[in-house]
């Protein structure tokens, strides 16, 4: 639907999470969509946590759901134990808040009841091997406010067929430097993992 990014499709989203886990389903989504830490939020008169500060709602929804009661069953009724909060959350490697995101779990108990991935395109996978720069981008909704509204889904390609601005927020003199940000946290702690969006697409 429209206005992804607003407070209101959040708490749906939220809405929606806690019906999945408490059936004992799995649960995952794209970070995309949700504006980097810092960005102004009209609605509030302020300035945004950022989308990885964001997923510790449903990461402590999460863990409320599926804690149970943490005590010794009387009854004989029911089952036993809750099946744990399934969740997957990713985020591709143009969002502005990809460094934090990557090095998320370098914290220990730091959103614990997610597996993390970051999403790479074919097009970032070239910029590693032949050394190319790289931006970190995010619609620029203070330009285009009714267009962000009504047209931003996390989908940074569509955006820019459309036309429409982008603010740039960080460029790497080289996407390597990401990549090496990825490797190093991945093998201290094994998060986040790799998805090859575009093979898998």
């Amino acid at each position: 639907g429209e206005n992804q990014d607003s407070m209101t499709s959040i708490m749906d989203e939220l809405r929606r999470q806690a019906l999945i886990l408490k059936s004992e389903g799995g649960y995952g989504f794209c970070a995309d969509v949700l504006r980097p830490r810092g960005a102004y939020v009209d609605g509030i008169g302020g300035d945004s946590p950022g989308a990885v500060k964001l997923l510790e709602m449903w990461d402590t929804q999460s863990s409320v759901i599926t804690a149970g009661s943490g005590l010794k069953k009387k009854a004989a009724k029911g089952k036993t134990k809750i099946r744990k909060g399934a969740q997957m959350v990713t985020m591709s490697l143009f969002h502005p808040d990809i460094e934090e995101f990557i090095t998320a779990k370098q914290t220990p108990n730091r959103l614990t009841k997610f597996n993390m991935s970051v999403l790479v395109s074919d097009e970032f996978m070239d910029a590693v091997e032949n050394k190319k720069p790289w931006n970190l981008e995010f619609p620029d909704y203070q330009l285009c406010k009714h267009e962000y509204r009504k047209y931003w889904d996390g989908n940074l390609a569509a955006w820019k067929a459309r036309g429409l601005p982008v603010k740039i927020y960080k460029t790497y003199p080289a996407a390597g430097q990401l990549w090496d940000l990825i490797m190093t946290s991945t093998y201290n702690r094994n998060e986040p993992g790799i998805l090859f969006s575009d093979t898998i697409n």
